[in-house]
């Protein structure tokens, strides 16, 4: 295991992201999200300027400055761990993610609460990509997935034959390539 803050994201081509993928879930952006490639952005003095992009943004590589585990005291007890990650440069994004992962003894459900907040006096956009890497009993055939989702979108083709059923998890598959699917949520 490396801590995330030691991954080079750049290496490999911008594909650095790949060395500290290990997590059961990770969420990806906050100021951009995706593949490598470059971006064109107005500068701090109104200059058009090109940034190279690495796989899946930086937030998942920044470490918290604030984390708390809670316990309910009253029944059912809930657990939660609570984080906040920070996105923000000089001139650049300063965005702010809060997070919530919580469960209750005997459960066999989570529950993840995010909120991302635009911290600059500017607007922002951003983007989210959930990646997530469960197994039985949290996941497996039947699992749904829930949420409050404006459009589906396709990974690939193989995706794309799938997403009539993308709520519903099919289980594993000997040989299936990934039926990903972007999920904008808002």
């Amino acid at each position: 295991m490396v801590h995330p803050q030691f991954i080079n994201l750049e290496s490999r081509g911008g594909l650095g992201w790949l060395e500290g993928f290990n997590e059961w879930l990770v969420r990806c952006g906050l100021e951009f999200a995706g593949h490598p490639g470059k971006d064109k952005f107005i500068n701090n003095v109104g200059d058009e300027a090109e940034m190279d992009l690495t796989l899946h943004g930086k937030i998942a590589n920044i470490p918290a400055s604030e984390v708390d585990v809670i316990v309910e005291r009253q029944a059912p007890h809930r657990i939660s761990v609570r984080g906040k990650v920070v996105e923000r440069m000089f001139y650049g994004p300063k965005l702010e993610l809060l997070t919530e992962v919580s469960t209750e003894p005997g459960s066999d459900t989570l529950r993840v609460a995010d909120t991302v907040t635009n911290l600059s006096d500017f607007p922002q956009e951003f983007q989210v990509i959930y990646h997530s890497n469960y197994g039985p009993p949290l996941l497996g055939e039947g699992s749904r997935f829930v949420g409050a989702v404006k459009q589906v979108t396709p990974f690939n083709d193989n995706a794309a034959k799938g997403i009539g059923q993308y709520p519903v998890y099919p289980g594993p598959k000997l040989g299936s390539s990934s039926r990903s699917m972007y999920l904008p949520l808002c």
